[in-house]
């Protein structure tokens, strides 16, 4: 009744793993397509009819690397929300998403409880949702190498691509800036380089190999773009405007 009073997209599971198959069949006779998120992860088996999860960032450690989240691993296109809802310091979940091509819950009143983000987090979300959301297909495709090869210690990147894009996300585990040479690559002629964080070219070509040197600020995140000429576009070069903005105020 509820559903088809007010037309709802979606339900979140309150403290639950998951719900029985009868509740989605109950759920297709009112409206064929109800979201259904758990707040914990999902097992393999019913990732075939629930959309989303959270994955509550205190429940493991991974250490110095961000792991693959089994759940997106298993399903491309199931999407999971990082939270830590008490944490001073939300880096951590920030990175894990990053990798893994994930969303955020931004929980900042708990239960009347303040806990804002800090700038340097607020900066960082602001950078990585229009990469997130502008490439969308790519985070939600096949293509995804985890644990992509980085010359620098302490950072890790992941690589997504389909026909069209090729990305690495990147982020900085350590408490100091690292720059210099990221990665190396076999340079397609016509492709250049970006950094989508920053939102300036990057890449030296020198023959048939692309050597992207850049830098990543502490506990932060980059993320280059290989891109065709043809897809340098006003768009494109307005998106990377818009975050040259937001990261000269990170």
């Amino acid at each position: 009744e509820i559903i088809s009073a007010i037309n709802a997209d979606g339900i979140f599971l309150d403290t639950m793993d998951g719900s029985p198959e009868y509740f989605r069949k109950k759920l297709n006779q009112v409206k064929k397509g109800i979201v259904l998120e758990s707040e914990k992860e999902v097992a393999a088996e019913l990732i075939k009819d629930h959309h989303l999860s959270w994955k509550w960032i205190p429940t493991y450690n991974d250490g110095e690397a961000p792991g693959v989240l089994w759940n997106k691993w298993f399903e491309r296109r199931h999407l999971m929300h990082m939270t830590n809802r008490w944490a001073k310091d939300h880096s951590s979940e920030l990175h894990t998403a990053w990798m893994n091509g994930c969303g955020m819950i931004i929980w900042d009143n708990i239960f009347g409880s303040a806990n804002l983000y800090n700038e340097r987090d607020r900066s960082i979300l602001r950078l990585m949702a229009p990469v997130q959301r502008r490439y969308h297909a790519v985070f939600s495709g096949e293509g995804w190498e985890p644990f992509f090869k980085i010359s620098l210690p302490g950072v890790f990147a992941s690589k997504w691509f389909n026909n069209a894009t090729t990305l690495w996300t990147l982020i900085n585990s350590a408490n100091t800036d690292r720059d210099g040479l990221l990665f190396s690559i076999r340079h397609i002629s016509g492709t250049k380089y970006f950094n989508l964080i920053t939102g300036l070219e990057t890449g030296n070509v020198k023959g048939d190999t692309a050597y992207i040197t850049d830098s990543i600020r502490s506990r932060g995140i980059g993320c280059i773009l290989a891109v065709k000429k043809e897809g340098i576009t006003l768009e494109f070069k307005q998106f990377l405007q818009r975050q040259q903005v937001v990261y000269s105020k990170y």
